[in-house]
């Protein structure tokens, strides 16, 4: 028997559904210390490297980095023709529009990158580039040994003059292979990759270790799983549905020979940037240190069609294709280590991230429409102006009498 009688009061009942809300809105509990988050030490005076700057998170972790008061950033990227160069020039064009400084530049080539480094007093750099490849006969290993490889040693090779900055670099989930027990943990001693990507992207980060080990220097990588968003790749699998989905094809998804949809980490961008900029501010307890990136939980394709469909307010047609040999069924990233030490916790879901998606990927073609109208009005008035110019001449009548 209660020794007193409970009252439950209007404001008993609107601090409940205060506090209901507050947890739902931010994950966080009122009362209790959540760890540190979104780079808990950000107010020391930074001058950032952003290297891969016009790559997709490259250029939304450049953008964030302009709200930090006591940051500067500095983008480097070479625009490689392998990737989709004219999403990057756009990106590009965004970042000039807010004001940042972006070069043009090779971090292969030693000399510029040590002239780089003369000039500008870098105290983080972030290195986000490289290059993926595609499975099967159209496979170009030496390209991706070179890119994610030579050319990263090449970085290591400068930054270990420079004892004070520290470095964070770009990883994968390729690293983890099909032997590799789920959910895919940084502390699993044995990783042993399915594929050219992922050999080298292992390769780059027992470089990384034994470049901090051998000359001192202050490293952190990260491995980031299935990253999505505003401004994505063309060649990802949410691009690359939206756009089948809105020209009426036939969408090809991967299941395995059961009849089983691939499975994936989607983690979207903004929640990936978050991660990152915790990990600028991380003191590395070991030269070895990397981080998942990831949501923590597996969606298959099927699930990110059905979002598409809802978004869109098209129904798909897609067939089951047959998964290439190399293609790991289900990934999953285990964050508790992320969590603990990065303070990081993603915050959108799959279904929120898709709508932004969405809104973007359609706001997107829509002015690469109206562009393309443009550009060709422009061109028509230019031939209808002085047709000679093009190639084109007016021949005169002949009177034949």
């Amino acid at each position: 028997m209660l020794s007193r009688p409970v009252l439950i009061t209007a404001a008993g009942i609107t601090s409940c559904l205060l506090f209901l809300y507050t947890v739902s809105r931010t994950g966080h509990i009122p009362g209790t210390v959540d760890p540190p988050i979104l780079g808990a030490l950000t107010d020391s005076p930074k001058h950032v490297l952003v290297i891969g700057a016009a790559g997709f998170i490259g250029f939304h972790l450049t953008r964030a980095l302009l709200d930090k008061p006591h940051a500067r950033v500095f983008g480097v990227d070479n625009f490689d023709k392998w990737s989709d160069l004219k999403l990057k020039q756009d990106r590009a064009h965004e970042l000039y529009e807010y004001g940042v400084a972006l070069e043009d530049g090779d971090i292969c080539d030693l000399e510029y990158l040590t002239d780089l480094f003369i000039r500008e007093n870098f105290t983080h750099v972030v290195h986000l580039a490289g290059r993926s490849g595609v499975r099967g006969q159209d496979l170009d290993a030496a390209a991706i040994m070179k890119n994610n490889v030579e050319c990263f040693v090449t970085l290591l090779e400068v930054v270990k003059n420079y004892k004070n900055i520290k470095l964070v670099y770009a990883s994968s989930a390729s690293v983890y292979g099909s032997s590799s027990p789920l959910p895919f943990s940084p502390s699993h001693p044995v990783i042993q990759p399915d594929t050219i990507e992922g050999l080298a992207k292992r390769t780059a980060e027992l470089l990384a270790q034994g470049y901090c080990k051998e000359f001192g220097v202050q490293q952190v990588g990260l491995r980031f799983f299935t990253v999505y968003g505003p401004w994505g790749r063309e060649d990802s699998a949410l691009n690359t549905f939206t756009q089948q989905l809105l020209e009426g094809e036939v969408l090809q998804v991967f299941h395995t020979r059961e009849g089983r949809p691939l499975e994936r980490d989607f983690l979207y961008v903004e929640d990936a940037v978050r991660g990152v900029l915790s990990a600028l501010d991380l003191s590395p307890a070991h030269c070895g240190q990397v981080f998942n990136l990831a949501s923590g939980q597996a969606r298959s394709a099927v699930d990110v069609v059905a979002l598409l469909e809802q978004q869109l307010n098209i129904q798909a047609q897609a067939v089951k294709v047959l998964a290439p040999p190399l293609e790991v069924v289900r990934m999953v990233g285990d964050v508790q280590c992320s969590l603990k030490q990065l303070g990081f916790r993603p915050k959108v879901s799959l279904h929120q991230g898709v709508q932004e998606f969405v809104q973007w990927a359609l706001t997107y073609r829509e002015q690469q429409n109206r562009s393309q109208k443009s550009k060709q009005a422009s061109l028509a008035q230019k031939f209808r102006d002085s047709p000679s110019a093009y190639g084109l001449f007016c021949v005169p009548e002949t009177s034949y009498i």
